[in-house]
């Protein structure tokens, strides 16, 4: 006998969709005005080092064509 394909996800799936239930789900707390501003330093924070990076390779790429920087 064949067995089906993907049977082994449906039993794997199907405890974790019994578990959820609208009565036993949690409700997350909505993100506060302070929160958002981190994550938004955060954010730029990590753009300006990628942006530094991206810089100092190209500084170096150039330094090297010319063989100044080994």
């Amino acid at each position: 006998m064949a067995r089906r394909k993907g049977a082994g996800l449906a039993r794997y799936f199907k405890p974790l969709q019994q578990r959820q239930s609208p009565k036993d789900a949690r409700y997350k707390r909505g993100i506060l005005k302070r929160e958002r501003y981190i994550q938004a330093l955060h954010r730029m924070r990590r753009s300006a080092i990628s942006d530094r990076t991206a810089l100092c390779n190209q500084v170096r790429g150039l330094l090297s064509e010319f063989g100044i920087v080994g």
